[in-house]
């Protein structure tokens, strides 16, 4: 049986804004493949949770890429993995939580 994806609002709120500058700056196809991506890695993981790296402060805590720019941070409980922010990799570092 496959896990049940959990997104929590801030990594929705996240991919969404994302969308929408692509959508706004770029054009509709790239936004499209933007958000089919992010459908992909949540299908990989699924089907592989370890896929993923393990973060450098929260063991438990992996990372995917999407794009160069973008990484999704998850976690798994019990029969479900938690998607639980999206973070620009752009960033300055120190300001990750995760990292």
């Amino acid at each position: 049986m496959a896990p049940r994806i959990v997104i929590l609002k801030r990594a929705d709120k996240k991919i969404k804004q994302i969308y929408i500058y692509l959508l706004e700056n770029w054009n509709q196809k790239v936004a499209d493949d933007f958000y089919k991506r992010v459908e992909s890695i949540t299908n990989l993981i699924a089907t592989y949770p370890y896929i993923g790296q393990s973060s450098a402060k929260k063991q438990h805590i992996r990372r995917k890429l999407i794009t160069k720019h973008n990484c999704l941070y998850y976690t798994f409980k019990n029969d479900s993995i938690i998607i639980l922010d999206v973070i620009d990799t752009r960033r300055n570092p120190v300001k990750n939580p995760y990292e």
